[in-house]
């Protein structure tokens, strides 16, 4: 769903805009195949967290980004190369390495539920995350994009031929559906949306834990059925 007209290599400007001092973390994800050889490391230097998204990287395009210090992976098996016999790609480099950490699209539509149970069994570190588009906490159930009608059913967000453009899922719905659909222990789930972002973005002494010294964010639930009870904003009953 992304303009193909903005897929391009970065600009002088653009890289002293990445690599410049900033307050607080960035995040930036890229196509390795795209950017040029030291790009990668050039950003992981300047202490950015880099991401493969939206990329058919190789295996061994994907190995070398790797070695220059990317670690992420933009919602896994969306918008990238898929998993071959022949051609692993990025699914296989991130399942193999245990540097890296992986958002996952539980929604049950995005990617299936067998699959996501594979991954579960490799050796980097799984992340929830939505995908969500506007209709989540809004009211509309559709919206234009890039000049497209993107409409929400089903669980998901589709154009008018059907293709993917989103989800309609929230961060509860997510950890509820790793519960019921992939059979993981609620405290690992809860693990997967919390304490794992919060590192992968180097956020870890703050965030991610309940524990004297990190910001109070948090949620208040029914264990049963992972319904939202409350919640608090760095302290503040939201």
């Amino acid at each position: 769903m992304h303009d193909t007209r903005q897929i391009r290599l970065p600009s002088a400007d653009e890289i002293a805009m990445l690599t410049a001092p900033r307050n607080g973390g960035l995040l930036v994800t890229l196509a390795p195949e795209v950017v040029p050889a030291g790009f990668i490391a050039q950003l992981v230097a300047a202490g950015v967290r880099v991401s493969l998204g939206h990329s058919m990287a190789s295996y061994r395009q994907t190995r070398a980004a790797m070695a220059e210090g990317l670690t992420g992976f933009t919602h896994l098996f969306n918008a990238m190369r898929p998993l071959s016999s022949r051609e692993g790609g990025p699914i296989a480099q991130a399942l193999e390495s245990p540097a890296a950490w992986y958002g996952l699209i539980v929604d049950g539509v995005h990617v299936d539920p067998a699959m996501l149970r594979l991954t579960l069994r490799g050796l980097g570190h799984p992340m929830l995350v939505t995908d969500a588009m506007p209709p989540v906490g809004g009211s509309r159930s559709s919206f234009s994009l890039h000049g497209k009608n993107i409409t929400a059913r089903d669980g998901c967000c589709v154009t008018d031929d059907g293709t993917l453009a989103g989800t309609v899922l929230d961060m509860a719905a997510a950890v509820r559906n790793c519960v019921r659909l992939l059979g993981v222990p609620l405290p690992d789930a809860l693990r997967f949306a919390s304490a794992h972002p919060a590192t992968f973005l180097g956020l870890e002494h703050m965030l991610g834990k309940l524990a004297p010294g990190y910001r109070a964010d948090l949620v208040a639930f029914d264990p049963n059925d992972i319904e939202i009870l409350a919640t608090w904003v760095a302290g503040t009953d939201d």
